[in-house]
Order: C-alpha cells, then structure tokens, then sequence
C-alpha cells in the first residue's frame, strides 16, 4: 500500500493509518537562522520519525512555508516586480531639481482569441454533400459536436455512415431519410 509520496508521508508506514494536522510534531515547523526551512516531523508507530506531507501541515505551519517560499501569508502570489525609473524633474515649489521615481506600467499580454468550430447556418452545401444525400436512404441517428448537428445518413446496406449538417438537408430530404427510420 502507499503511505508516502516525495513530499513526505500521510499514513503511519506500520498499522496504515491516517495521519492528520492533530498528529503531536516531533520536530516543529520552523525558519532556521541561515534561511532554510525545517519541515515538521511526527513518530510513527514503529519509533521513526518522518516528514508528513503539506496537506497534514496546520494552519501555522503553511503560513510558514508560505512565508518561507515568499508568498507571506496571505493565499495570493506575489506580483512581479514593477520596473522602477528615477528622472530628475523641477520641483514647482521650490525650483529645484530633485530626483523622482516614476513607475512603468507592467506591459500587458496579449491572449491569442482562440477559434471554435462552428457551421454558418446561411452556407450553402458542395455538390458533393448534395450527392451524398441524394445517394443515401436511411437516417440512423442525429449528432452533435462542437456546436453543430449532424445527421447520420447511410445508403441501402452499406455499412458507411456519413455526417451531413443537418440545416444543410432540406425538409423534403428529411422526410425521404425518415421514412427508413424504425421506431
């Protein structure tokens, strides 16, 4: 049975059984002087002590890592860094020159419009989907795909399906095509 993944363990190795943010901490959670992170250690039944995985971490002990991975503790990420200009611009009040900090927006990305398939309703059908319909008697069936309904024609005993728009058959067609559906 699993009881660990690479982060550390969630269920005692020995007896299998869950272990939770109540588990007493052997080792506690904490920010060494030189920077790094302590990750908490609880024992398991056979006397080991091991790392337990973030989700059995209390509510301290993620504000922790998050503070330690430079998130604080809040639950959003922190924003990249403005790009920060010094100028020298005349004081109105004074008529001097000082220094100033001016701020350059973050550039904006631009998101690529993605396409959806779709089927203009007004378009008229090739000779060869005309064929097609002409040719088969049968409609088995109705399906819908990204958006568009198709119609499921085959002809005599083939065992050929083809999906034909279904606002590119007229009603006269439809009829025809119905009349080889069995209910």
């Amino acid at each position: 049975m699993e009881y660990k993944n690479s982060n550390g363990y969630f269920k005692d190795p020995v007896t299998l059984e869950d272990l939770s943010p109540d588990t007493p901490r052997v080792v506690q959670c904490s920010i060494d002087p030189s920077g790094k992170f302590i990750w908490p250690q609880v024992a398991v039944s056979n006397g080991d002590v091991v790392k337990i995985v973030y989700k059995l971490f209390t509510d301290e002990e993620k504000d922790l890592y998050k503070q330690y991975r430079g998130r604080g503790t809040g639950e959003s990420k922190p924003c990249a860094p403005r790009q920060v200009k010094k100028e020298m611009q005349l004081d109105p009040q004074t008529g001097e020159l000082v220094e100033v900090t001016v701020e350059k927006p973050k550039p904006v990305k631009q998101v690529k419009q993605q396409s959806v398939a779709g089927y203009d309703v007004e378009a008229v059908a090739s000779a060869q989907t005309l064929a097609v319909i002409a040719n088969c008697d049968k409609l088995i069936g109705i399906n819908q795909m990204a958006g568009i309904t198709y119609a499921l024609l085959c002809a005599g005993n083939s065992h050929k399906i083809y999906h034909v728009p279904r606002a590119l058959i007229n009603d006269a067609d439809m009829s025809r095509l119905c009349a080889g559906v069995s209910a």
